[in-house]
């Protein structure tokens, strides 16, 4: 006899997926994050509000994680989705996320889950982490950097991988009292969360002000004067290099560092 066969009757899913289109963020002084649709684009023209500016611009893709890291060392993860577009002010990033008190604003982050970064602290501490250490779901954040009392997380920055292993590529450092000091990135730890190893050895009221990872045998080196007049200068490598955890190298300026970095970033 002819059974009637019984079949599972399959269940329609809405799913909601989000198209993959590239992406800038940026990101204001006061906190505030807007999305426009597009790389290149020119923000000459764009309109903050009075004692307001551009913090950071980054470039990304709308599948990516955005990762918000705050001045006391923890990441918060938003959706691309979320964070409004167009010509708009935007929202404060306070509004997506529970920013832990007293904390701003340090840096935002996007990329793919591999992407290694690495992070830093005024104390003069670091590591490389992934980003997918850094991602999580809980709208408090989760704690990435460990700091002292006064001590403030640094600009992360990227590394790629084959970077690891590379002689030539090197993290510069640069402190507050314009000491100098490059050693080689393999001589950092890969870690999930924490304080780090010492990078530099700093003085009682010295700071790390800037940091880079630089795989050229020059650097750019921008300062400020006295008297407000702004000079960049290329310094080279070898000049400065030494191990990890030294004082490094005073330069010789009458005012004081603004930024360091690559040379084949120009």
């Amino acid at each position: 006899a002819h059974r009637p066969s019984v079949q599972e009757a399959s269940c329609a899913t809405l799913t909601h997926t989000t198209s993959d289109v590239s992406i800038t963020l940026i990101l204001l002084k006061n906190g505030w994050i807007r999305s426009r649709i597009g790389h290149g684009l020119d923000l000459s023209q764009t309109a903050f509000k009075e004692g307001d500016g551009l913090k950071q611009v980054l470039e990304g893709r709308s599948v990516w994680p955005v990762v918000v890291l705050d001045s006391l060392g923890r990441t918060y993860t938003l959706d691309a989705a979320e964070i409004p577009g167009g010509r708009g002010d935007g929202v404060p990033v306070g509004s997506l996320v529970e920013l832990q008190n007293g904390a701003e604003v340090a840096a935002m982050i996007s990329g793919l889950p591999e992407q290694h970064y690495l992070l830093s602290n005024s104390g003069g501490y670091g590591f490389i982490a992934k980003l997918a250490d850094m991602v999580g779901r809980v709208k408090a954040g989760k704690v990435m950097i460990s700091l002292e009392a006064g001590e403030k997380v640094l600009p992360p920055q990227a590394v790629f991988t084959v970077s690891l292993i590379n002689p030539d590529c090197k993290v510069v450092l640069a402190s507050s009292a314009n000491r100098l000091l490059a050693f080689a990135l393999g001589e950092l730890k890969v870690m999930a969360k924490g304080r780090g190893l010492q990078l530099m050895n700093l003085g009682e009221d010295e700071k790390l002000a800037h940091i880079a990872v630089v795989s050229t045998p020059e650097f750019m080196v921008e300062s400020v004067g006295k008297r407000g007049a702004a000079r960049c200068e290329r310094l080279r490598i070898q000049d400065i290099e030494n191990k990890r955890g030294r004082k490094g190298r005073l330069l010789e300026i009458s005012g004081r560092l603004k930024a360091i970095g690559g040379t084949d970033a120009e």
